[in-house]
Order: structure tokens, then sequence, then C-alpha cells
């Protein structure tokens, strides 16, 4: 059985989320979820690092733990993998995208339920390849409105899809992104942009969260991005950000700033 990508078998190197079914003296067998259980094996040798005095202590039926791929034998129709090659922060890290993943499918499921017809889910391959997993692809609907049709999805379901996405995913960010055109108007010109480009960085509050870089980006460009939890703060900054332009603007700059 394959996995979402379609991919029968994982690659080399690769961690993945597997189920603990049966332990023995020698190591333990394992499912692996995300490839419709098809099964690995973890060597002793593989469990823990140093030596193994019961291996029982380390693994046990029903446990999931995340593996690394060292071999895969498509001629036994299994593959090995190891354990103790998975630190404890990127068994962390891979664990929480599996619970991300396991989400989003089963948003797509219940989205399909609503519109009454399969034609969100028939898009994952798509998805995939565009945003790297369904959960990603949620989390660039919930950011921006039309992250599916820039990225040439089409279809009525797309604004339930944004909808569920806002409803249901915490991005862990929103970010604007705006040009600046800039051309002082006093005789310090260096000095004055300094100042504006200072000051609009100054609006960031690491505390909350809150970013806000000037980079130059080909005069008399410079490109803004503003980083927020949430949108009610990135709307606050880039008002609080349009407002320092037009200051500069008064003071004799031709000073323009659009959003991206």
């Amino acid at each position: 059985m394959a996995d979402a990508a379609g991919r029968e078998w994982p690659e080399e190197g690769e961690l993945v989320i597997c189920v603990v079914r049966n332990v023995k003296a020698n190591g333990a067998y394992v499912d692996l979820e995300e490839f419709g259980e098809r099964e690995g094996f973890i060597f002793i040798g593989e469990v823990a690092s140093g030596w193994v005095k019961n291996i029982r202590a380390h693994v046990r039926e029903g446990q999931r733990v995340v593996c690394k791929v060292t071999r895969v034998r498509e001629d036994r129709g299994s593959v090995d993998v190891s354990l103790k090659a998975v630190s404890q922060e990127r068994r962390r890290v891979r664990i929480q995208q599996w619970k991300d993943e396991q989400k989003a499918m089963r948003l797509v499921g219940l989205l399909d339920e609503r519109i009454g017809d399969e034609i969100v889910g028939p898009q994952i391959p798509q998805f995939l390849e565009i945003f790297g997993s369904v959960h990603a692809t949620f989390e660039a609907a919930a950011v921006e409105e039309d992250a599916l049709l820039d990225a040439g999805f089409e279809g009525d379901w797309i604004p339930q899809f944004h909808r569920m996405a806002i409803e249901n995913i915490i991005p862990p960010f929103v970010e604007v992104e705006a040009i600046l055109e800039f051309a002082a108007g006093r005789g310090d010109g260096v000095e004055q942009i300094r100042e504006v480009l200072q000051g609009l960085e100054e609006l960031a509050d690491p505390d909350e969260e809150i970013f806000v870089e000037a980079r130059y980006d080909g005069a008399p460009r410079y490109r803004i991005t503003i980083r927020a939890p949430d949108y009610p703060l990135a709307e606050s900054i880039w008002t609080s950000v349009k407002d320092a332009v037009s200051k500069a603007a008064e003071d004799g700059a031709h000073a323009l700033i659009t959003r991206n």
C-alpha cells in the first residue's frame, strides 16, 4: 500500500513513524504506519546506544516510535530501521509533523463530506508536490486567502478550503511583505533613509513575536517583511509601517509602499 504521495516504499535515510508489533530477543518487528503498515525490523544493535541487556526495557508492543530507514529490502518485502539513530529532538519534530498531517487528512475527508463529493481528496498529490504536505497546504491557505489560486488550483471548493483552514489550522506566523520605493528629500539622503528603515524595524517586539525586517532590494527599492503570530497584530504593524512611510513623505522624500 502506498503513502499519501503514492510511494510504495520509504527512502533510505528517511524518518518513518512505526508501531512496534512484535518484540523478539534479537530485535523488534514494526509496522510502518505511513506505508500501509509495511513491515520493518529494528535489529537489537539499532535499538539503543551501548549494550542492550533487556530489549523490552527500550521497546514494547503497541509503542509508536520514530525510526530511521537504513535499508529497503523490496525483494523481501521489509525495511531495516534504526531507533537509536533518531535523536529526541528529531523524534519530537517528526511526531508533531505526523500528528499535523493526520489532522489535515481528517479535514480533507470532512471537507469532502460537506461538499458531498470527493473533490478535495484527489488534489492531495498536487498539495504534496507544491506545498510539501497537506498540513502545509492548509497553513498556506490560512495565511493567504489566494494561496491555492496562486498555486494554480481551480474550483468552487477553494473558498470552503480556506474557511476550513482558518477555522482549524493555527499558522506558525502571519507574514506581510511590501516594497518600499524611497528617494530622499533632504541633503543628507543616506541618513534619512537609514532613519526611516531603522524606525520601521523598531516597530518589532520580540517579546510578542513580532518582527519587522527591511532589506535593500535594488535602488530605490527596499523589501519590508512583517512577521507576527496572528492577523490582527500583523495588520496593526502594517498600519504603523504605512504611517511611518507617510510621515517620511511629508518630510520631502518620495516614499511609496506597496503591499505584495
